[in-house]
């Protein structure tokens, strides 16, 4: 029987038997995966690079070809590990489905509304689902499988949650190569073939001899470019300056029609509700995408209350905040000159809970185990290690000073956002802050 392919802008193509993979297109076939076509993958990072439109259906796709290519890297390695069919099956479908509980615009309508996208998409996978019925088509108990390889607590086959959910995952491989390509920088390219190549399952004695993955030393400078292109995507793309200003508009706008529902003011759509009200289940999840929202903001635009009416307007409109900043770190007097400005907002008639939106941001590229700083010893899934000719282990961060670092930790990064239309009010204030 000929093969499925899907041509892949990062892969050139992702290829399923038809016959053996016939569990995995159904999969692709059902309605909550169909959806991850209308979720971007980088919620509003368009606004920034207008090339990053692509969705979570593309990640999920590619998530899954590595999963398939890391099986079969260990199973040619390693065949001692004994990998079985029923466990690479849903290996493959955990990695294509792990995303499936993201809502509107990914991690955005995530952080206003207080919801998990892990947990929702364990309910999807599990609950009445056109998902559950086809995993469960053929075993009734395969599902379990799928949604516990999807839990750092819950997995009897770790290795196979370190590629799903660690420091160096598939997830975290594909969405870097993916959206650098989409953003049109050449930060997130790196040499994963090698990464695959030098990934080996080892016993760790310390946690229960679990089985988890190690890296040989002479992949490390891959895993390396690896953390370096992760470092460099996120302060260049992910935390870009004016895409975390429309996330700050963005979630404004939900906290306003929050703020207007609880009081019964405005006529908002169900779907569109439950995201508000934080009671968000699974089966709103799925029947939630972009479009809704973005449908409901255009509402708001034509017909909403004032306040909310003007941020549907600048968001759709790609009428962003002016951003002030850097700031790191705040002084004693910042909170003065803070006040200051929402004063001078206030009397030009603008709420300043809505209109001086402060975004901040700290990370760190890999937070590696530092024992001198008391800090909860790091589980392999938490940690990258590299094991040697001879079999020693090394946490990546103490063998490579330039890991290291990556691992140190920055100061707090905020930017202010205020309306472009009084920046010359607003100027020396904001230089006073920023001083």
């Amino acid at each position: 029987m000929a093969d499925k392919v899907f041509c892949d802008p990062v892969y050139r193509h992702v290829v399923f038997d038809k016959a053996s993979d016939s569990l995995l297109l159904d999969l692709i076939g059902c309605p909550e995966v169909q959806r991850l076509r209308r979720v971007r993958q980088l919620g509003v990072s368009s606004y920034t690079y207008h090339g990053a439109e692509h969705s979570r259906f593309g990640h999920a796709l590619g998530a899954c070809h590595l999963m398939t290519q890391a099986l079969h890297a260990l199973s040619r390695n390693q065949p001692e590990l004994e990998i079985t069919e029923q466990l690479r099956l849903a290996a493959r479908c955990a990695a294509l489905l792990h995303d499936l509980g993201h809502g509107p615009f990914s991690h955005l309508a995530e952080r206003v509304c207080g919801f998990k996208h892990g947990e929702i998409t364990r309910e999807l996978i599990l609950g009445d689902t056109q998902v559950n019925r086809v995993l469960s088509s053929g075993d009734e108990e395969f599902p379990d499988l799928v949604a516990s390889l999807l839990r750092r607590d819950d997995s009897g086959y770790p290795f196979i949650t370190d590629l799903l959910d660690s420091d160096l995952d598939v997830d975290r491989m594909d969405f870097l190569m993916r959206d650098a390509h989409y953003c049109g920088v050449s930060f997130g390219v790196y040499d994963y073939p090698r990464i695959l190549h030098t990934m080996r399952v080892r016993e760790f004695p310390q946690f229960q001899n679990q089985k988890h993955l190690v890296w040989l030393t002479k992949g490390e400078h891959s895993v390396e470019e690896f953390l370096y292109a992760r470092f460099f995507m996120y302060w260049t793309v992910y935390y870009h300056k004016t895409t975390r200003g429309f996330e700050s508009l963005f979630q404004a706008i939900l906290s306003k029609a929050q703020e207007l529902d609880a009081g019964g003011e405005r006529a908002i759509t169900p779907a569109v509700g439950s995201l508000l009200r934080k009671n968000v289940s699974a089966q709103d999840i799925a029947a939630l995408d972009d479009n809704l929202v973005l449908a409901q903001i255009q509402a708001w635009r034509d017909n909403g209350e004032p306040t909310l009416a003007d941020l549907s307007r600048r968001f759709l409109n790609r009428e962003g905040l002016k951003p002030y900043g850097p700031i790191a770190p705040l002084r004693p007097d910042s909170f003065e000159l803070i006040q200051q400005a929402k004063t001078l907002l206030e009397g030009e008639g603008f709420d300043p809970k809505y209109y001086l939106l402060a975004n901040t941001r700290q990370t760190t590229a890999y937070e590696y185990y530092r024992p001198e700083e008391e800090m909860e010893e790091k589980t392999p899934q938490t940690s990258i290690t590299l094991e040697d000719e001879q079999g020693n282990r090394y946490e990546i961060a103490h063998r490579l000073p330039g890991v290291e670092a990556l691992g140190k930790e920055s100061d707090q990064n905020i930017f202010y956002y205020a309306p472009r239309e009084h920046a010359a009010q607003l100027e020396p204030i904001m230089s006073r802050l920023l001083s």
